[in-house]
């Protein structure tokens, strides 16, 4: 999870323009071979536990995700459908949603394919209310609190022998 964060952050930094094309797939792939090494340290930790079975998942799996992260950052600049940005304003309250939808359905305990539908409707629908009711009107809030506001730039009193060696 961690290095998924630093691969964003170092996404962010291509898009500024502060890391070049070729620094930024080479640290991709660099993304890449960490992933094999966290493979091999755990296959030597736990042979019994960790398959060539489950490298291949990983490597698959972070490789696909690299991938698709990586088209969506070079072709950012595409329009979505409408449906995908509803979607994409609502993906904060699907991540917390979900797992009430899924706490408030498990015990009907309905097949697969029935239960499969109704948890995604109900979590879209939940999302949507707490988007419009909760985070609409935080972010105008905030947005509010910091126009109202001018804060002064803080300033730390540090001692001149430590202001030198900066």
């Amino acid at each position: 999870m961690i290095l998924a964060a630093l691969f964003g952050l170092v996404a962010n930094r291509y898009v500024a323009g502060r890391i070049s094309r070729r620094a930024f797939y080479g640290l991709a792939a660099a993304f890449l071979g960490v992933v094999a090494g966290m493979w091999i340290a755990n296959r030597l930790m736990f042979p019994e536990l960790v398959t060539t079975w489950h490298f291949l998942r990983c490597a698959i799996l972070a490789a696909l995700a690299c991938s698709l992260f990586a088209f969506a950052l070079e072709n950012r600049a595409w329009t979505l459908p409408k449906f995908a940005g509803w979607l994409g304003r609502r993906s904060y309250p699907i991540y917390l949603v979900h797992p009430f939808v899924l706490v408030l359905l498990a015990p009907l305990d309905w097949p697969w394919w029935a239960a499969l539908p109704i948890i995604f409707g109900a979590t879209l629908l939940f999302a949507d209310v707490i988007h419009r009711l909760v985070e609409n009107p935080g972010v105008a809030l905030g947005k509010w609190l910091e126009g109202s506001r001018k804060l002064a730039p803080v300033t730390l009193p540090f001692p001149a022998d430590v202001r030198r060696a900066a």
